[in-house]
C-alpha cells in the first residue's frame, strides 16, 4: 500500500508543482471575471456528467480490487457505458442550453459549455477507464500520465498567452473571450481525448481491452455503485453548487475571486485525498480488523499534516496571495481564511469514507453527504445574498466541518472506535511520519546519485 501511496503522491506534488504555475499563469491571462467565465463553463458539463455516471467508476474500483479477474469486463461495460449514458446526457441537456447558458453565463459565447458536453462521451469513458487501474492497484502507469496531463496544461495554457497577446497590464475584453475559450478548449477536449487514448492503451497492453460486455456484471455494478454516486453527486455540489449561486445572484467576477480561494484550499488534501483512493480498494480485501486499525491509523496522519499545511497557508495568504497572482485577486484571501477550518475538517471523511465504501457500507457516505448539502444550500441561500463571496465560504467550512461529524459518529457506530482513535495522533504516527521524511530522503539522494531506488 506505502508503494501505491508513494507512487499517487508523487504524481499529485508532481501535478501541483506544475499545475500551481499554470494556475498562476491561468489567472493572470484571464483576471478576475475571465476566470470565473472559464469555471463555470467548465462546471456544467462536469455537474452533467456526474448526473449521468451512475457510480459505476466506484464498482471499477470495488470489483476489481476484489478480483483482478473482473477488469476485462469493467473495461468493456466501462466503454459501452460512457458512449451512452454520455450521448443520451448531451441530447437531454440540448434543448436546455439556452436558458442555461443566459442564467449562469450571459457575458460569454455559447460554445464555451457545449463543447464539454457534446464531449461527454469521452470524458465519462476515461473517468471510467482511470478507476480500474485504482482497483488493480496499479498506479504507477496513471501517475506518469497525471504528470504528462499537468505538462500538457502548462504548455497549453503558456500557448493561449502566446495565441492572444495583450498591449496592456488589463486585457480588452474580446482577448479575455478568446484567452477563455482556448482554456475551454485544452480542458474539454484536448485532455480528456489524449488522456482516454492513453488509458486504452495502457489497458490494450495488458491484454484487458475488449468490447464485449457483461449486462449482468454491468446491472451488480450499477446496483452497487449507485449508492456512493449519490453521494459523490452530493458532495459534488456541495463543492460547486456556491459557485452557480454566486453567478446566479453577482456574476462571473465574483465567481472568479471565490475560485481561486477554492482552489488553493484545496491543494492541502492532496495527501489525503492519495491515502484515500489506496484505502477503498486495500481495505475491500482485509479482514474488519485489520482495515479498521490501517484506517485509523491513516485518518491521524493525514488529519495533522493537512492542520499544519492550513497553518502554515493561512499565515501567508495575505502576503502571498497578490504577489503571486496580481492584485486584483486580493479579495480572494478572505474566503481563503473562513475555507480553512472546514478544509481541514473535510479530510477526516474523505479518509473513512474511503474505508467505509471499501467495506460495502457506501451509503454512509451518501447519508453524510446529503445532511451536508442541505446545509449548503440553506447557508448558501441565507449568507451570499448578504455577504457574497464570504458567505459562500462560510456556508462550505460549516457544510465541511457538519460532514466531518456525521461521518465520524458513522465510523464510531460502525466499528466501534472512539473519536480519539481516528483524530488524536500517537506516538507510533510520530514514528511512521519521520520513517517516511526519511526513506523519501534516502530515496531522492540514491536517484540522485544514479542509484536504483530501495525496494
Amino acid at each position: 500500500m506505502l508503494r501505491n501511496i508513494s507512487w499517487n503522491m508523487l504524481a499529485r506534488l508532481a501535478g501541483v508543482l506544475l499545475g500551481f504555475p499554470e494556475t498562476i499563469l491561468v489567472a493572470h491571462l484571464l483576471g478576475p471575471q475571465g476566470q470565473g467565465i472559464y469555471k463555470l463553463a467548465l462546471l456544467i458539463p462536469s455537474l452533467l456528467g456526474l448526473v449521468t455516471n451512475l457510480g459505476i467508476n466506484l464498482a471499477n474500483v470495488y470489483y476489481v480490487g476484489q478480483d483482478a479477474r473482473n477488469a476485462r469486463t469493467a473495461v468493456a461495460n466501462s466503454l459501452w457505458s460512457g458512449l451512452i449514458l454520455g450521448t443520451l446526457a448531451a441530447l437531454v441537456y440540448l434543448p436546455f442550453a439556452v436558458p442555461i447558458h443566459n442564467r449562469f453565463l450571459p457575458e460569454s459565447p455559447y460554445y464555451y459549455e457545449l463543447i464539454g458536453v457534446v464531449l461527454l462521451p469521452i470524458s465519462l469513458i476515461n473517468y471510467y477507464l482511470a478507476h480500474i487501474f485504482t482497483g488493480l492497484k496499479e498506479l504507477k502507469p496513471p501517475s506518469i500520465w497525471t504528470v504528462c496531463m499537468a505538462i500538457m496544461t502548462l504548455s497549453g495554457a503558456a500557448f493561449v498567452g502566446l495565441l492572444t497577446p495583450s498591449s496592456g497590464s488589463e486585457p480588452a475584453p474580446n482577448v479575455i473571450e478568446e484567452r477563455v475559450g482556448g482554456m475551454v478548449v485544452l480542458y474539454a477536449l484536448v485532455i480528456p481525448v489524449s488522456s482516454t487514448a492513453v488509458y486504452l492503451w495502457l489497458l490494450g497492453r495488458r491484454g484487458l481491452l475488449s468490447l464485449r460486455g457483461d449486462f449482468a456484471q454491468w446491472r451488480r455494478s450499477v446496483t452497487y455503485g449507485i449508492r456512493g454516486y449519490i453521494a459523490n453527486l452530493f458532495q459534488f455540489l456541495n463543492f460547486r453548487l456556491d459557485s452557480l449561486i454566486l453567478a446566479a445572484y453577482l456574476g462571473a467576477t465574483e465567481v472568479g475571486i471565490y475560485s481561486l480561494a477554492v482552489l488553493l484550499s484545496e491543494f492541502l488534501w492532496m495527501i489525503g485525498n492519495s491515502v484515500a483512493m489506496i484505502l477503498f480498494p486495500t481495505t475491500a480485501g482485509q479482514s474488519e480488523a485489520q482495515a479498521t486499525s490501517l484506517t485509523a491509523r491513516a485518518c491521524r496522519q493525514v488529519t495533522w499534516i493537512t492542520l499544519a499545511e492550513a497553518v502554515v497557508l493561512g499565515a501567508s495568504a495575505w502576503w502571498l496571495v497578490p504577489f503571486i497572482f496580481g492584485e486584483r485577486f486580493r479579495p480572494s484571501v478572505a474566503p481563503l481564511w473562513l475555507l480553512l477550518p472546514g478544509t481541514v475538517a473535510l479530510i477526516i471523511p474523505n479518509v473513512l469514507t474511503a474505508h467505509l465504501a471499501g467495506r460495502g457500507r457506501p451509503q454512509i457516505g451518501t447519508l453524510a453527504a446529503g445532511v451536508s448539502l442541505i446545509a449548503t444550500v440553506a447557508l448558501d441561500l441565507l449568507l451570499i445574498p448578504r455577504l457574497g463571496v464570504a458567505g459562500a465560504a462560510l456556508a462550505s467550512s460549516a457544510a465541511y466541518t457538519i460532514t466531518a461529524l456525521v461521518v465520524l459518529t458513522a465510523f464510531r457506530r460502525v466499528t466501534g472506535l472512539p473519536w480519539a482513535a481516528v483524530v488524536i495522533p500517537r506516538a507510533e504516527d510520530w514514528h511512521d511520519m519521520l520513517a517516511l521524511a526519511a526513506r523519501g530522503r534516502r530515496y531522492l539522494e540514491r536517484r540522485m546519485a544514479g542509484l536504483r531506488p530501495e525496494v
